[in-house]
């Protein structure tokens, strides 16, 4: 009998590390996907309008690794936290609330809620 390999998900708010642990999984087959706020690779619309504050959300590394990001939803979040002039501790707080309930409403209504796949979930 086969054993069952168990694949990742990977929820991850900035680009910690430059996506090791992303990467790393993905070059052993083990990423099932990653969930991550921004994905802007350097070709594109959004690369080319913000420029250098959204460089590092890509890489390369993982250019065909299937990845979820909430690219417009993050752009007005950070345009409505600006204009309600929050400390950086309180940006923080917002943002990581954000993002958490971003990916749990992507989990409920994404195919992986239904058990037909084994999932590790890493956040950072």
């Amino acid at each position: 009998m086969a054993s069952k390999i168990t694949k990742w998900l990977c929820c991850q708010l900035g680009a910690r590390e430059h996506y090791a642990i992303p990467r790393a999984l993905f070059r052993s087959s083990l990423l099932d996907r990653l969930v991550t706020d921004a994905w802007v690779p350097s070709a594109s619309f959004l690369a080319k309008l913000f420029g250098s504050r959204l460089a590092d959300r890509f890489h390369n590394d993982l250019r065909d690794a299937p990845v979820i990001a909430f690219n417009s939803s993050l752009i007005l979040f950070e345009t409505l936290t600006r204009a309600r002039d929050l400390t950086d501790w309180q940006k923080i707080i917002a943002r990581n609330r954000w993002f958490q309930r971003k990916v749990v409403s992507y989990l409920r209504c994404s195919q992986l809620s239904t058990g037909s796949s084994e999932l590790q979930l890493h956040s950072t």
